[in-house]
């Protein structure tokens, strides 16, 4: 499926469904002035119109939300998104994780839940798959054009991701790139599941029985994430910083 981001001022009066409720949750995504000269040629968008970049080889960029006001809200950022992927003859994919598939968790989840997907499709048949996927938060901004590869470069080729380094205390996981390791996916789904803390808790409001999320989703995540980085599979790379800032649009 195609989607086409509209530019602000082109809302149209409809009604759109939940995310819940579509049956398809990654999408495709492509500039409408791409989209009409693949029309004209009779061709769509596949794995194979994506081009190698360098050590990184095939390259997806990976958007994620959890609503469709979401897009509403990053139109200016996701607009951005897409055309550097297009640019550099990147895939480019949204992901529109359904709060089922959160089960309870925080949104904060959802791009580790999307970027699992993405990862696995290299060992299903028939799939398209990708070297090297990264997913970039909503409201990162490409200030630079410049390809992955000049940044990729710098990435040793026994780590397993990259995140930038911005000087922070914590790890910022507004990009964070992953190769398609089975380590790689064990980690995204330790991640995940660092937020559970334990089952059959009596809720003291209500005394109901149910289960108990860590209220702290945020130390869960980077708390796992710190501790997986003295397994040297962790490359933290300050040149890849150049590549983005932060932008409330």
């Amino acid at each position: 499926m195609i989607q086409k981001l509209e530019e602000p001022g082109e809302k149209k009066h409809r009604t759109l469904p939940k995310v819940d409720d579509l049956r398809c949750t990654h999408f495709r995504l492509m500039t409408q002035e791409s989209m009409v000269a693949l029309h004209h040629k009779g061709e769509i968008p596949i794995a194979s119109l994506t081009k190698p970049d360098g050590s990184a080889g095939k390259i997806l960029i990976l958007n994620s939300a959890t609503t469709f006001d979401m897009l509403s809200e990053y139109h200016l950022t996701l607009l951005n998104h897409q055309a550097y992927a297009e640019h550099h003859h990147y895939a480019y994919v949204l992901a529109l994780v359904k709060p089922v598939e959160l089960r309870g968790r925080s949104a904060k989840f959802a791009k580790h839940l999307a970027m699992g997907t993405q990862l696995a499709q290299a060992w299903i048949p028939g799939r398209p798959s990708w070297d090297t996927v990264c997913h970039m938060d909503l409201d990162a901004w490409h200030a630079s054009w410049a390809p992955f590869s000049s940044y990729g470069a710098m990435w040793p080729s026994n780590k397993d991701l990259l995140l930038g380094d911005t000087g922070q205390i914590w790890l910022n996981t507004g990009l964070i790139c992953a190769r398609p390791t089975r380590w790689a996916l064990r980690f995204f789904d330790r991640v995940i599941n660092a937020v559970f803390l334990q089952f059959g808790m009596s809720c003291p409001k209500h005394g109901q029985k149910k289960p108990r999320f860590h209220i702290k989703d945020r130390v869960a995540r980077f708390g796992h994430m710190r501790a997986t980085q003295t397994r040297i599979r962790l490359s933290v790379g300050t040149g890849v910083t150049g590549m983005l800032y932060s932008a409330q649009v």
